[in-house]
Order: C-alpha cells, then structure tokens, then sequence
C-alpha cells in the first residue's frame, strides 16, 4: 500500500493529522499528535485494535512517498513522520517483525 503525501500542502500540524486520520480511517478519538500517530500506525497490522480501517498483514508494507518537503514548514512536517515511523519500525522490531512503513522520497 503507498500513500503519496505533500508536505508544503499542509499550513499547520493539524492539516497533516486530518488528512492521515481521514485516509486512514483513525478513530474517532484519535488526539492528533505524534503519539496517537505511532499508536495507530503501530496498530495498522492488528485489525482487532480498531486504530485503523487499513489493515496490512505481517508481510504487508505502507510506503509513504513523501514531497515538497523543502519548505520550513515542510521540513517541520518531515522530520514529524521521521520520529513516528522510527517509533513503529521499532515496536515492529520489538515483535519480530519486518518494517512496517517505508519512506520513498
């Protein structure tokens, strides 16, 4: 699975949240922070969380491609996904598992 993101295309923290809640179908109680982010991204494997409507298998990958990141705020926004995708291919090692996402830029 890939999702293709824009970073200058989102003007605050929030705007990035929302769109990644929104394709991801994160729940309604998702706090749209870093934190929230990882848990429900850490979850994107187990479909009895209930974090997500994207669920990948064990051998399953998300490739985010990620752009436009040459702005300021761009850059605030990727080193964000930075962190978080360190913190979930770190828990998917944790268990044995293989990366789960894939940066492609």
């Amino acid at each position: 699975m890939q999702l293709d993101l824009r970073l200058v295309d989102f003007k605050e923290e929030a705007d990035l949240h929302a769109q990644l809640a929104s394709f991801f179908g994160f729940p309604a109680f998702y706090g749209a922070n870093i934190h929230a982010l990882i848990d429900c991204w850490s979850s994107l494997r187990y479909e009895e969380d209930g974090m997500s409507n994207i669920h990948l298998g064990l051998e399953e990958q998300l490739i985010l491609q990620l752009s436009a990141y040459d702005s300021p705020k761009g850059k605030r926004w990727l080193f964000l996904l930075l962190d978080a995708v360190a913190a979930v291919n770190e828990r998917a090692k944790e268990e044995g598992q293989a990366p789960l996402i894939y940066l492609l830029f």
